[in-house]
């Protein structure tokens, strides 16, 4: 055989474990993926598999058996003094001869009570306008109507604040709606009803959306998160950035920085925690801060399928950062040791990133890692900034019970209204309203958030 068949043959079979290796990843990256779900990566528990059990649980185990422990408060419903019906159970004859007890005064011996809900029946105000005649001028004068009275017939403000809370706080879609109404009110609304209550309500919460978003701006930490939705068919992203006190929701059809800087802006001063995820890192901050459990569930990943020894430091080092926050920041810890603890812990990360993981996951992770230490341990120096962005999770998860229950949006408006209505109401929720208070002052334009 020549050099020229042999040089050619070497060609060949280059080509081909080429090929093989490149098979070799697709095929690994796919046995990983596997692997994942929402104990040990980003992905969300709505995503994992049937029978997936948390492997990883928080809580730490415990000598106390289970149930309720010595000296706990049982809770029990209210005993009410002055019931609203009172009915009485006495014999007609004596048990022992048969006699009969008929006005014989009895005593009471035991008290119980049945709480119930009334027959629900719709109530029905019929307004009338009277026009009078003076008797001096006989000239004719006539009443108004209240503001609120528009049509020849209509539904109150009880069944608008009902609509809204059914479609956006328990994301009843529109057809269940309208059975609800039937069956349980006896009354009769139509889908297309509850669309234009639905367009009145989000005109009234419009009065509170942008002022909700002008205080987060001007907030000391914001935590923000984005999953996708369906429109039509179509994959849409729903926003959100929040903090203790407010929650600002957004929906597009984008994932890019755009929809940052066409809702969020490009004004905000203070901390933004988040999931490393591109746009937020783009986004104008005085710093920032990833969060943690993110990266602990990826460690975990690392160290079940990788046996990573660095991410099982990485883990072990980020649980005492979380439990020494507390610490160092209660009133009575000493300011002056506080800084040395601080400065402790980001020399021991220097150390931490120092060390460089072979296997290919873990690198990948280390790299991002070191990309970003500066927003690792931002949360430590300042006393109100969390370590991990679960407020942003719990926030956006109310889209993904959405999808589950509902489906997927209908319309290109309706998901943008159905965000600035859970914003007033989720915000409204954190100030300490109940969600159907909240519903009824929006409407009435009475709802007062605190800044």
């Amino acid at each position: 055989m020549d050099i020229e068949t042999l040089l050619k043959r070497i060609e060949e079979l280059e080509a081909r474990c080429a090929e093989w290796e490149r098979k070799y990843s697709e095929l690994e990256a796919k046995l990983a993926s596997k692997n994942k779900d929402s104990n040990n990566s980003s992905k969300p528990p709505s995503q994992d598999p049937p029978g997936t059990k948390n492997k990883y649980p928080k809580r730490e185990k415990s000598d106390k058996k289970p149930g309720g422990q010595k000296g706990h408060q049982g809770k029990c419903k209210n005993f009410r003094q002055e019931p609203d019906f009172i009915k009485t159970h006495e014999p007609k004859s004596c048990s022992g001869c048969g006699e009969s007890l008929e006005g014989v005064e009895g005593k009471i011996i035991e008290r119980r009570q049945e709480i119930d809900i009334p027959p629900i029946e719709p109530i029905i105000t019929e307004h009338h306008l009277i026009e009078k005649t003076c008797p001096c001028c006989k000239h004719r004068s006539k009443g108004s109507f209240p503001d609120h009275i528009r049509s020849f017939v209509q539904f109150g403000l009880n069944v608008i604040m009902t609509v809204i809370y059914f479609n956006v706080v328990h994301h009843i879609p529109f057809q269940r709606t309208t059975k609800i109404f039937k069956e349980m009110f006896e009354m009769s609304i139509s889908e297309g009803t509850i669309e234009n209550i639905l367009n009145f309500a989000e005109l009234k919460a419009l009065k509170y959306y942008d002022p909700i978003k002008e205080q987060l701006q001007k907030s000391r930490w914001v935590g923000s998160d984005e999953t996708s939705i369906r429109i039509n068919g179509q994959t849409w992203w729903r926003w959100v950035w929040q903090n203790d006190k407010f929650t600002y929701f957004a929906s597009a059809p984008r994932r890019a920085y755009q929809v940052v800087k066409d809702f969020f802006g490009e004004s905000f001063q203070g901390i933004l925690l988040h999931d490393c995820y591109g746009a937020q890192l783009a986004t104008i901050a005085d710093k920032h801060q990833l969060c943690l459990a993110h990266l602990i569930r990826e460690m975990l990943y690392l160290v079940d399928f990788e046996k990573s020894k660095w991410a099982f430091k990485m883990i072990r080092f980020f649980s005492r950062v979380i439990k020494a926050k507390e610490k160092i920041w209660s009133e009575d810890f000493d300011p002056i040791k506080r800084e040395k603890v601080i400065k402790h812990y980001f020399c021991e990360l220097d150390k931490l990133l120092d060390l460089v993981p072979i296997k290919k996951e873990s690198h990948k992770i280390w790299k991002r890692l070191r990309k970003h230490k500066d927003k690792l341990l931002t949360f430590l120096v300042h006393r109100d900034v969390p370590a991990t962005n679960n407020g942003s999770e719990r926030a956006i998860r109310n889209a993904k019970i959405h999808r589950k229950i509902s489906g997927c949006f209908r319309g290109n408006h309706a998901p943008q209204r159905h965000s600035v209505l859970l914003s007033v109401l989720e915000t409204a929720k954190k100030q300490g309203y109940s969600l159907l208070d909240s519903c009824k002052l929006m409407l009435n334009q009475q709802l007062v958030l605190q800044g």
